[in-house]
């Protein structure tokens, strides 16, 4: 049977191009040994850094390596926080509510300042599921995070915005956020790990102060990020003990992980025609899905909680009363990967953090599956997947919906 890959937003597989340039590579040394490995290691690293740099439109200089977006994600939160207390400066980081773990998380953990949740109410995906939030934030007390704030709190110093949600596939209106951000003098850092080879860059990048992306989201191996500091003058690093990366991020640099996801980013295909055939194929995978649940008589439904006019190539559903969980696990029985919440939560059966943040029901949460594609999907895999999916979520409906034990 063949295996049909519908999990791009988390990890798409190493391309064939990609390998193909590995495999050219000479024996690499560490980048700051000066024999003629170390040379070479040095040599290539930085050619990366000009190649990431090209795609971002910024000086090489600015990019940071790291191990992955996450890392460079918790290394902006860290950095800015430590400029704002050298600046006496306090108030809310306000974190987009669709946000990575690996944003939310770290803005929490300093009690010098407070974690707001934010949402403006046009971010809410264009679904009928969504629509009674339009009327304004909730508070999502099953959750923990308090008020979700609609607009930016006076006391903001610094704003983390998601450029793309890896799960609805939100976008974000970034000029807006990088408008309120400078209204409030705040720092603005964007989460754009989602974007190469799924859009254009966007030129806003260079105007915020920082961003990260992550080379596994792009067909090169996990291991290599960048954060990109438009202004890093005096940078406090996350990681110390080495002084690489100018001293703003100790650790030898994942060279050959670097390399391929330089190498990766230069050469994705050209953004606007890749854009409209994932739209296109998703549209496809959409129709035939509920064509096929929605039939008559079938104990299950399926509700879209995802934007079309959003990422390319991201569906989100929620197959009620499905678990998530358990309908993942069926689909990679019969060939098919898909995601339950985000690849760095993954080994549980708790609904996505964010969705609940955004103010999506526990139930429907529970029941949400995405599905993500990457452009070197055929139509013929579209609609084999489409077939497994409704075969599988029908069967999993008639069976009762699988059990879980709810909480009291």
């Amino acid at each position: 049977m063949k295996r049909i890959y519908l999990d791009a937003n988390s990890t798409m597989p190493l391309r064939a191009d990609v390998r193909e340039f590995l495999s050219s590579l000479p024996p690499l040394g560490n980048p700051s040994s000066i024999h003629l490995e170390g040379r070479r290691a040095r040599a290539v690293l930085e050619e990366a850094r000009e190649r990431i740099a090209a795609w971002a439109g910024v000086e090489p200089e600015k990019v940071i390596f790291t191990s992955g977006g996450t890392e460079a994600n918790a290394a902006a939160v860290h950095g800015w926080i430590r400029r704002l207390i050298a600046c006496r400066r306090r108030g809310s980081i306000v974190v987009n509510a669709g946000s990575h773990p690996s944003l939310w998380e770290p803005a929490g953990i300093s009690g010098e300042f407070t974690r707001r949740a934010y949402c403006r109410n046009d971010y809410y995906p264009a679904t009928d599921v969504w629509g009674g939030l339009r009327d304004g934030p909730k508070e999502q007390k099953a959750c923990g995070t308090g008020e979700i704030v609609g607009t930016m709190p006076d006391d903001a110093v610094l704003v983390l915005e998601t450029a793309a949600s890896s799960e609805t596939g939100a976008l974000a209106d970034l000029e807006r956020s990088l408008e309120e951000a400078r209204a409030h003098d705040a720092f603005l850092h964007i989460d754009a790990v989602q974007i190469p080879g799924k859009t254009a860059c966007p030129g806003i990048l260079r105007r915020a102060d920082s961003f990260s992306l992550s080379g596994h989201k792009i067909g090169a191996p996990a291991g290599a990020g960048v954060l990109v500091v438009n202004e890093p003058g005096d940078w406090e690093p996350l990681i110390r003990g080495g002084g690489q990366e100018w001293g703003r991020r100790s650790g030898t640099p994942p060279v050959t992980a670097a390399a391929a996801f330089g190498f990766a980013i230069e050469n994705l295909p050209e953004p606007e025609k890749t854009a409209a055939e994932l739209r296109r194929r998703v549209g496809m995978l959409r129709s035939r899905i509920r064509a096929g649940i929605e039939a008559k008589g079938e104990p299950v439904s399926s509700v879209e909680l995802s934007d079309e006019t959003g990422l390319p190539g991201t569906l989100l559903l929620a197959f009620r009363p499905v678990p998530g969980d358990l309908c993942v696990a069926a689909l990679d029985d019969s060939g098919i990967a898909a995601s339950f919440g985000t690849a760095c939560s993954s080994g549980t059966s708790e609904p996505s953090p964010a969705l609940l943040r955004l103010g999506l029901s526990r139930e429907l949460a529970r029941s949400a599956v995405r599905f993500s594609l990457d452009w070197r999907i055929t139509d013929a895999d579209v609609e084999e997947a489409a077939a497994r999916i409704v075969r599988t979520v029908r069967r999993l409906g008639r069976e009762g919906g699988g059990t879980r034990t709810e909480e009291k």
